[in-house]
């Protein structure tokens, strides 16, 4: 009886970790939205975000909520490192990396996306903010990001890295490029909600709050 109940209970527990490893990659595959696979740098973002909330419901047993602060993305060798922020506690920002590869069509565009948590984790001193936002919240203000960016700046592949981040309600967006011939370049984005709609304005400076790495 006790060998049943071993082998059972080793049974559940592989059913678990099963379950578990189908809900990440299910959050890994989900689709690109088109707008932001135009920029491969937000695409791995967002992708690498969404992988960390699927690795933080396997690891807690709880979806993220309000710990979602926002991500940074430079270019890696290889692959697209992804720094993604949250709150491990009211007051401790937390640093999880993780590395994107991404599929691109002929035109650039990005088709899928692949990230890994590269087991590289820091933590410091944060104040947190009286208003969260989702990260579906975070996707669909970064879509409008792009949009002004493609507007009043450049084309959304030419983005080569960006910092996001929210505070009080507000989400930030520092992209960086480079025009062929001219120095790199910085825009300064800011968007969140207007009479119930998701709005975009270019900023002079970055907004506060920003995370540090």
């Amino acid at each position: 009886m006790t060998t049943h109940k071993m082998v059972l209970g080793m049974l559940l527990i592989s059913s678990a970790l099963l379950l578990s490893a189908v809900q990440a990659l299910a959050f890994a595959e989900r689709p690109i939205n088109p707008t932001i696979a135009k920029a491969p740098a937000l695409a791995a973002g967002i992708a690498g975000s969404f992988q960390f909330a699927a690795d933080f419901e396997v690891a807690t047993g709880q979806p993220l909520a309000q710990e979602f602060v926002g991500f940074h993305v430079t270019p890696g060798l290889g692959q697209v490192d992804v720094r993604t922020y949250y709150l491990s506690s009211p007051k401790e920002l937390t640093t999880d990396r993780y590395g994107c590869n991404l599929q691109q069509d002929r035109a650039g565009v990005v088709v899928k996306a692949q990230c890994q948590d590269q087991q590289q984790r820091t933590a410091r001193v944060f104040s947190a903010f009286a208003r969260w936002l989702s990260l579906n919240e975070f996707e669909a203000a970064t879509e409008q990001a792009i949009l002004l960016f493609e507007t009043k700046f450049a084309q959304p592949e030419a983005i080569e890295a960006a910092k996001v981040w929210q505070a009080d309600g507000n989400i930030e967006y520092v992209f960086n490029w480079t025009p062929v011939g001219q120095a790199k370049k910085t825009a300064y984005i800011m968007c969140h909600y207007h009479a119930g709609k998701m709005d975009c304005h270019r900023q002079s400076q970055p907004g506060r709050g920003e995370p540090q790495d």
